[in-house]
């Protein structure tokens, strides 16, 4: 079985101790996740889809050729939940074969993901992690009684009807976008399809603070090269701290704790002559060897303040991994309603942004069903001045928030 994406540090301490910023003590309620055995391999598995779906988004959007994109494996994972809950035969198999549960049951999926809804935002009080889903049926249409009842009990979803005809239907579900990422997604749709029959969401928000804070005095302006070999202005954050540590023929490696290590920010930096797609391909692999020499190291570290935000369209990424039918008139959503429905959109706004305090993030997954129709200890430089990834990762279960490719920080 693959491994946690990026994740054989996982089991390790992250250690951090600097002379940034002296911190206020503070008390947090922690409540870890607990997975039970054949939890732990679906968030294995979960782990894997997080990196396939990273590669095949760089090559689809151009590799080297983008400077910046963002993604959250764990929105588009709920969301699809929701939806394996109204597919039926060969599109619920696809579906589930796309997200590596296909072993499971559709009762283990749920539960599954009800306990990391439930689990993340009470994982360390002291950090902000909100996710919120909801089912929007159009008027006239009847949702099926099961549908709805496992994606309340499971998802904790808000479910209403709402007239797609009506101009004001955007506004709605926008408004949903805004108040449950707290406005840094304000909107997700520019139009609502009025032959629609569902809309189903997710929504998630991060905000969280450094274990230790970077020091603003000590952020300096330097030289960022970019993918294309250009050289731009940034503003560098820097510190010394004790963390793990890795080096391989691929990458260098090395993390950052969020309050408490209750959640990480990893950061990836490809060797001189690798590329992004090249290092997402070796991870995608799940090779324990890239591990193998973690050490704990003293780190000299400058990182990039950066705000990345897009929108990408992810049913290209989802064809490419398995899923194929949902998106044809050969889709099967009749768990879901009597009505014949194929999906005609999976789109994803992601926000978020880095600096000395900490990390502020949010994503929102939409997905349109819509009529069917044609179809050893060293001290070690860690300089990130070119383009390199990034993942904000819950330790415990592997469950990843946000991956990230920053070319050209701003």
């Amino acid at each position: 079985m693959k491994q946690v994406l990026f994740g054989m540090l996982l089991c390790l301490p992250f250690l951090s101790c600097n002379d940034d910023v002296e911190e206020q003590a503070i008390s947090p309620t922690m409540q870890p996740i607990e997975l039970n055995a054949t939890e732990k391999e679906m968030a294995a598995q979960q782990g894997d889809f997080a990196s396939t779906l990273s590669l095949e988004l760089c090559r689809q959007l151009g590799g080297e050729k983008t400077d910046n994109w963002l993604v959250s494996p764990f929105s588009l994972q709920c969301a699809l939940g929701m939806l394996s809950n109204g597919a039926a035969e060969e599109t619920h198999d696809e579906i589930l074969y796309t997200l590596g549960l296909s072993q499971y049951s559709q009762e283990e999926v749920n539960t599954y993901f009800k306990k990391l809804i439930e689990g993340l935002h009470t994982v360390n009080s002291a950090i902000t992690v909100k996710t919120a889903n909801s089912v929007w049926g159009n008027a006239g249409i009847t949702l099926k009684e099961d549908f709805q009842k496992m994606n309340i009990e499971n998802y904790s979803a808000m479910v209403s009807q709402l007239d797609f005809s009506d101009p004001s239907a955007v506004d709605q579900i926008n408004a949903w976008c805004n108040q449950t990422t707290e406005g840094l997604i304000p909107s997700i749709l520019d139009e609502v399809n009025p032959t629609a029959t569902v809309y189903l969401l997710n929504s998630l928000y991060f905000k969280a603070r450094w274990e230790s804070e970077f020091s603003p005095e000590k952020t300096q302006e330097g030289n960022f090269t970019t993918s294309s070999g250009k050289v731009i202005k940034a503003h560098f954050m820097q510190t010394q701290r004790m963390a793990a540590y890795v080096e391989n023929e691929w990458f260098t490696s090395t993390s950052l704790s969020y309050q408490n290590d209750s959640y990480v920010m990893r950061l990836i930096l490809p060797q001189p002559e690798i590329s992004i797609d090249q290092v997402l391909q070796a991870l995608s692999e799940s090779d324990e060897n890239l591990w193998k020499n973690t050490i704990l190291a003293e780190i000299n570290l400058k990182m990039p303040r950066f705000t990345l935000e897009n929108k990408m369209n992810l049913i290209p990424a989802l064809q490419a991994l398995g899923m194929k039918k949902a998106f044809t008139n050969e889709a099967d959503f009749s768990s879901m309603s009597d009505i014949a429905t194929y999906i005609s959109l999976v789109q994803q706004a992601t926000r978020l942004k880095v600096d000395e305090e900490g990390s502020e993030g949010a994503a929102v997954t939409v997905i349109e069903g819509d009529l069917m129709s044609p179809l050893p200890e060293e001290k070690v430089d860690f300089f990130l001045d070119r383009p390199f990834l990034f993942q904000i990762i819950e330790p415990a279960t592997g469950t990843v928030l946000f991956i990230g490719q920053v070319g050209s920080p701003t």
